[in-house]
C-alpha cells in the first residue's frame, strides 16, 4: 500500500463510489425480501452524494490504490450539542471493497476521520452499526471505540 492513501473524495470518485455503497447496501441486515440494490438505489446513492460533496459540514475520505481506485470509503458529518465543549462528529458509512477488506483500509480510513475531525475542532467521533453486526462492533472496538450509548431510531 506504499503508493497508496486517502484522499478528499471529489466528483471525479463519484461512480466508484457509488459502487462501494451498493455493496454497504446489499450487506445491510434488512433489505426488502427478494430485493437486490436497482438503478433507483443507485440514482438515490449517487443524488445524496453529490449533495454530501457540497456540504461543508460533510466530509467524504477515499481510500486508494496505486493507479486511483477506490477500494473504501468512510463519510461523517459534525454537529453542535449543548452538552460537549466542540462539535461531534459522526461516522455516517464506512465501506471498504469485499476484495480488499483486511489490507488495513478500515483502520487507516478512521484514522484519517480521526485526524480530519480534530483538524476540524471536533471533541469526539461517534459511529453506529446494527446491533446484530457483530463484526462490525468488533472492529470499532478494535480501533478504539467504546459501546458507551444506544442508537434508537424512529422511521418518518
Amino acid at each position: 500500500m506504499a503508493d497508496s492513501g486517502i484522499v478528499a473524495a471529489t466528483a471525479a470518485h463519484l461512480e466508484q463510489l457509488v459502487d462501494l455503497l451498493l455493496q454497504l447496501e446489499e450487506a445491510m441486515e434488512h433489505p426488502a425480501p427478494g430485493s437486490s440494490p436497482s438503478e433507483e438505489t443507485a440514482a438515490l446513492i449517487r443524488a445524496n452524494l453529490a449533495a454530501l460533496l457540497e456540504d461543508p459540514a460533510a466530509y467524504v475520505l477515499v481510500a486508494e490504490e496505486a493507479g486511483g481506485r477506490a477500494v473504501g470509503l468512510v463519510s461523517f458529518s459534525q454537529r453542535r450539542t449543548l452538552l460537549h465543549p466542540g462539535p461531534s462528529a459522526l461516522i455516517d458509512e464506512l465501506v471498504v471493497d469485499a476484495a480488499a477488506r483486511g489490507a488495513g483500509w478500515g483502520r487507516r480510513l478512521i484514522q484519517a476521520t480521526c485526524d480530519e475531525a480534530r483538524r476540524r475542532g471536533c471533541c469526539e467521533v461517534e459511529v453506529s452499526t446494527e446491533k446484530s453486526n457483530g463484526a462490525a462492533r468488533d472492529f470499532y472496538r478494535s480501533v478504539g471505540f467504546d459501546e458507551d450509548a444506544v442508537l434508537l431510531e424512529r422511521d418518518l
